[in-house]
């Protein structure tokens, strides 16, 4: 998938969450092992403020592909929605740990590690 096609896709979701989810819905129905759909579906529940499915959804795509960044990332979104600013920082780690180049992630842990959160933590390679 292009840079292009992912950006679109990641602004959908932004505009207009509810429907995204219903179009995961569909997604996941059609393909319950798809963890692409799982992990997009985690950040549009995440933007529509259900951190609870959010932090479902995300750690169903980790299960299904525990190397997949954006589930990781999603996963960080979602715990520190939930109020988890330690686990948020793991999960952003370890996103940028497979992957380095989603900036949400490594400015969303430099947020946090300015904030003092997770810095006693950044040796830890678990996955959340």
């Amino acid at each position: 998938m292009t840079i292009l096609a992912r950006l679109f896709i990641l602004v959908a979701i932004a505009v207009l969450p509810a429907l995204a989810i219903e179009s995961y819905n569909h997604a996941v129905r059609l393909r319950p092992k798809y963890p692409i759909a799982f992990a997009n579906r985690a950040y549009a529940n995440y933007l529509k403020g259900e951190h609870d499915h959010a932090l479902a959804d995300a750690t169903h795509a980790i299960t299904l592909d525990p190397e997949l960044p954006m589930a990781h990332t999603n996963l960080g979104h979602a715990l520190a929605a939930k109020g988890d600013a330690t686990l948020a920082a793991r999960s952003y780690r370890r996103a940028l740990a497979l992957d380095p180049e989603p900036a949400v992630a490594e400015e969303t842990l430099k947020a946090l590690e300015a904030l003092g959160v997770g810095a006693d933590d950044a040796d830890e390679d678990d996955d959340v």
